[in-house]
């Protein structure tokens, strides 16, 4: 089954669309011939809008990939990217990680977000309130969202390796706090032709 997207907080801004083209291109494991429909939507649509994320990909993915997968518990999947030595980042340090999952967990762990010109701002309560009431009215048309985030690292963030972990819990402990909200997207399901028949004939 194949899902649209729509993605209303994607901007024009150039700094907005690099952020969103690396999420989507480096925080997923799929091809447009070998995806799931949720990761297929999201490579369509960055498709559309001009990004090859194999370049990405090849350009910010290091032989030693470290990822967080997504599972039914975490709900969330989280991808380090190393960026090149002419690339700012917050603290001058050349890795960036990108999130992406269920819009209320991955809010949670959001301090700021990007606004319509791409400048980080912080994420207060009335921000928070906004973005609450758009994954509402994104749930009564029938769609999920997904939210994407990233933060920029610092050195030995989350251990040496940035892979550490609090004993019983599946949240990296680089995951847990201090990411930048880029957008929230709405996925639909498209029904499949043979669906409105199979209800009628059920009925």
């Amino acid at each position: 089954m194949e899902e649209a997207i729509d993605v209303s907080a994607f901007c024009t801004n150039s700094f907005s669309k690099d952020r969103l083209a690396e999420a989507v291109s480096c925080n997923t494991a799929g091809t447009h011939t070998n995806a799931g429909a949720t990761e297929l939507a999201m490579l369509k649509f960055i498709k559309r809008c001009g990004i090859d994320y194999h370049h990405l990909r090849q350009k910010y993915l290091p032989a030693n990939l470290l990822r967080f997968p997504f599972d039914s518990s975490r709900k969330r999947m989280s991808t380090v990217i190393e960026l090149e030595d002419d690339e700012q980042t917050e603290h001058n340090y050349p890795k960036r990680i990108h999130c992406k999952g269920a819009s209320e967990i991955v809010l949670q762990t959001c301090s700021h977000y990007l606004n319509e010109q791409g400048e980080k701002q912080v994420l207060d309560d009335q921000m928070s309130q906004q973005l609450d009431q758009i994954i509402k009215s994104y749930a009564r048309n029938a769609l999920r969202t997904i939210a994407f985030a990233y933060k920029d690292l610092q050195e030995n963030e989350g251990g040496p390796a940035h892979e550490d972990i609090e004993e019983g819990k599946k949240i990296y402990k680089i995951e847990e706090a201090g990411f930048t909200l880029i957008c929230i997207a709405g996925i639909k399901d498209i029904i499949r032709e043979e669906v409105p028949g199979a209800v009628i004939m059920c009925n």
